[in-house]
C-alpha cells in the first residue's frame, strides 16, 4: 500500500531538523512569487541525500545530489511563476542511523542570484 502525506508548509528561514532512512521522501511547500529567489540548504549527516525542486505544476525544475553522505546541497532557484513549490529530500542511501538539516530562505534576487541559478537549471537534452 502507497501511503500519500501532504507536503508540511516551510517556513522561510525555519532550521528542519529531521531523522531520514534510506527510501524516505520528505517533502515540503513553498510558496513563492514570480521572480523571487529561493535558497535551501540540506546538510546531510550520514546519509546521501537528493533534494529537487518541483513547481507549482509538480514538474522537477532542478535536483541535487552532489555529495556523499557529509556536506551540504545548495539548491538556489528564481521562480518563473507564482504558486506553491515543492522541495523533496529523498534519502538514498546510508548505513545506519541519519539526519539532515534543511533551511530555505526566500528574497528578491541579487545581481549574483540570477546566474548561480541559471547553473542548476537542467541543461536541454539531459
Amino acid at each position: 500500500m502507497l501511503l500519500l502525506l501532504a507536503a508540511q508548509l516551510l517556513q522561510p528561514g525555519a532550521i528542519i531538523d529531521r531523522e531520514i532512512k534510506t527510501g524516505d521522501s520528505h517533502k515540503y511547500e513553498v510558496r513563492l512569487d514570480k521572480g523571487q529567489f529561493l535558497h535551501c540548504l540540506a546538510t546531510q549527516y550520514r546519509i546521501d541525500l537528493a533534494v529537487l525542486l518541483n513547481d507549482p505544476a509538480g514538474k522537477t525544475v532542478t535536483a541535487l545530489n552532489r555529495l556523499w553522505q557529509e556536506g551540504t546541497e545548495d539548491l538556489p532557484w528564481i521562480a518563473e511563476s507564482a504558486g506553491s513549490y515543492t522541495v523533496s529530500v529523498d534519502g538514498k542511501q546510508s548505513n545506519g542511523p541519519a539526519t539532515y538539516k534543511l533551511v530555505c530562505h526566500v528574497r528578491a534576487p541579487g545581481a549574483a542570484d540570477t546566474p548561480r541559478a541559471q547553473a542548476y537549471e537542467p541543461k536541454s537534452g539531459s
